[in-house]
């Protein structure tokens, strides 16, 4: 479904609703990601939004805000406080937040914790010591 307002378009989707390709496209143009769920671990989704520039709104339960810096580069929220989340959106479209400066720290992030080289060698070593 989708709902407009005050020039903010916002576009809610069931699991599934879209192929992965589909949705890593709209992560790059999308401003904000909301990943509300009682029950996650790190998202994958997170991430991938992270990445294509969208700021998380990612439920507290998660190990996503090691992440993102909550309040200035992603929010964690309750995933039954509607309240929580409207206004962490309404933050991020407010003209006071920094979206390119939290974008960019945003990569920076990702491109530290997710570099497949780095976490090849955390991989090795974890495995080195089980053996």
């Amino acid at each position: 479904s989708e709902l407009s307002a005050q020039g903010v378009r916002v576009r809610a989707l069931r699991k599934g609703a879209l192929s992965h390709r589909e949705m890593l496209e709209l992560f790059g143009k999308a401003v904000a990601y909301v990943g509300a769920s009682r029950s996650d671990g790190i998202s994958t989704s997170v991430l991938e939004a992270m990445s294509g520039g969208a700021i998380p709104i990612q439920t507290a339960s998660s190990c996503a805000a090691e992440w993102f810096m909550d309040g200035e580069t992603g929010f964690s929220v309750s995933p039954d406080d509607l309240s929580q989340i409207s206004k962490a959106l309404a933050t991020i479209f407010s003209p006071r937040f920094d979206l390119d400066g939290a974008r960019r720290k945003n990569q920076e992030v990702l491109a530290s914790n997710a570099d497949p080289i780095r976490l090849c060698k955390i991989a090795l070593q974890s495995y080195e010591r089980i053996i």
